[in-house]
């Protein structure tokens, strides 16, 4: 009877640790179920994570860009500064440095700005990696706490197999029991009951204090999970609200470079219309510079020539009086005299000319110095042509008297430049020096450098009528003597 007793005592022990150990199986299948969760979860984190840096990095990026854009637009512009300076330098025009003045005024501070955003930039950029960072070290301490987990589990499978192994030894020595009691009925082997209750209580209690271990656990991971959720909401939002206010800054900016960019092209297009009219303006000051040249050289030769003629004529003029003409008649012996001599100083106005020329006649031939001329017949001829040379010139008494009437008229004198002067001919030019033969025989020779040139009678009635005309003007001694 007692043997019944402890044998049913024995099957009711064994079957309360088998359900037990079932009880502790479904444990450890909740237990891996919430490893699998935890597993998912980290996963997902991490899939997270990936996509946080992926959008991060490709912000960096866009503001990278934009921020080298910004850096080449700078540059360009600072080009355009520089090219325009230059050529405001090489023009030296007041108006373009007052209008190029207005727009570095412009330019300077929109510059100002974009340098502000580009360290707003950098300083998000800069707090960006902080928690960049903050997050990678955060990571990493629940990659080490779910390993420590990971470890954990995997000791406490090590122990469930021991335990199972354990159990169905204790399973075969209950049969081994059942099947020696037939025959051993009276020897219960106690001893080895006593040491098989105390193993079990033994392993009842680590089994129990590993269940709470689990337990206390798994409340720290859930701890963990959720001050980790709420830490990454937190940065989520933080991110959000960066990337909105980033968002917002973008299109500030795109506004900007649109507005720049407009500005940009209405400046070009107006210095390129300040150019041409600038281009226009130079073309039209550089024809007038050139005619203006044209008109000063021709009115410097034409008074050039002036000065010559009014030279030769006044020194004409001052010597006419003091010129004498000598006529031989014949001699005693019947033979004619030697020739017709015009006195002029040496200090005469025609000395300046390079053109000397021998007094005669329209139709008379050239002679020498040592041909004697017959001049019986030809000094009536002679005293008309000297009669109408001195008339060719205009500064005879008469004329000057109708010249010197009006000295205020200037404009006189540039008509008779540009209608008389064109038109005039000298008919005559006298010999810058000679010697005269006195009655009293003194042995002077005359001497002629240059032959006459034989002018018509048409040309030197043309040239009188010219001279009358010229006469008849009136002309300012200022214009006149003062060239």
């Amino acid at each position: 009877m007692l043997f019944q007793l402890v044998e049913d005592r024995i099957l009711y022990f064994v079957f309360f640790y088998c359900d037990f150990l079932t009880l502790k199986a479904s444990c450890l299948q909740q237990l891996e179920k919430a490893y699998e969760t935890t597993e998912k979860e980290y996963k997902n984190l991490t899939a997270q994570k990936e996509g946080q840096n992926n959008l991060e990095k490709a912000t960096r990026m866009k503001m990278e860009q934009q921020i080298a854009r910004y850096v080449s637009e700078n540059e360009m512009l600072r080009t355009k500064i520089a090219e325009l300076i230059r050529r405001i330098q090489e023009e030296d025009q007041s108006e373009q440095i007052n209008k190029l003045n207005l727009l570095l005024s412009e330019i300077i501070p929109q510059n100002k700005e974009l340098i502000i955003c580009k360290e707003r930039q950098k300083m998000d950029i800069e707090a960006l990696e902080v928690t960049l960072k903050d997050q990678r070290n955060h990571i990493q301490i629940l990659e080490k706490a779910l390993r420590n987990a990971q470890e954990k589990a995997w000791r406490r499978e090590k122990e469930m197999e021991e335990l199972t192994e354990r159990v169905e030894r204790a399973e075969s020595e209950g049969c081994r029991i059942g099947v020696k009691k037939g025959s051993s009925a009276r020897n219960p082997e106690s001893d080895e009951l006593t040491k098989l209750k105390k193993t079990l209580h033994a392993k009842e209690y680590v089994i129990a204090q590993l269940e709470k271990n689990v337990i206390e656990l798994e409340a720290k991971f859930h701890e963990e999970m959720q001050r980790n959720k709420m830490a990454i909401a937190t940065q989520s939002d933080t991110l959000s609200g960066k990337l909105k206010k980033m968002e917002e800054e973008k299109s500030e900016k795109d506004r900007k470079i649109a507005e720049l960019t407009e500005e940009k092209e209405r400046l070009s297009e107006k210095l390129e219309d300040e150019r041409k009219s600038s281009e226009n303006r130079t073309s039209l000051l550089e024809r007038e510079i050139d005619r203006i040249r044209s008109d000063d050289r021709r009115f410097r030769d034409g008074m050039e020539q002036m000065r010559l003629k009014i030279a030769d004529r006044r020194c004409f003029t001052r010597e006419r009086s003091r010129n004498r003409c000598i006529h031989h008649g014949r001699t005693s012996s019947g033979t004619r005299a030697g020739f017709v001599h015009i006195h002029l100083k040496a200090n005469s106005a025609t000395a300046l000319f390079p053109t000397d020329l021998h007094l005669s006649s329209p139709d008379a031939l050239p002679t020498s110095a040592d041909i004697p001329l017959d001049l019986s017949n030809d000094i009536l001829l002679l005293l008309l042509l000297l009669f109408k040379a001195l008339t060719t010139f205009p500064h005879s008494s008469s004329c000057q008297e109708e010249i010197f009437a009006d000295q205020n008229c200037v404009s006189d004198t540039k008509e008779i430049y540009n209608t008389n002067l064109n038109s005039y001919t000298r008919p005559i030019l006298i010999p810058p020096h000679y010697d005269l033969a006195f009655s009293d025989s003194e042995g002077l020779y005359s001497e002629i450098l240059n032959r006459l040139v034989a002018k018509s009678d048409n040309t030197i009635v043309a040239a009188t009528i010219a001279n009358e005309k010229l006469c008849g003007k009136q002309i300012s001694t200022e214009e006149i003597w003062n060239v």
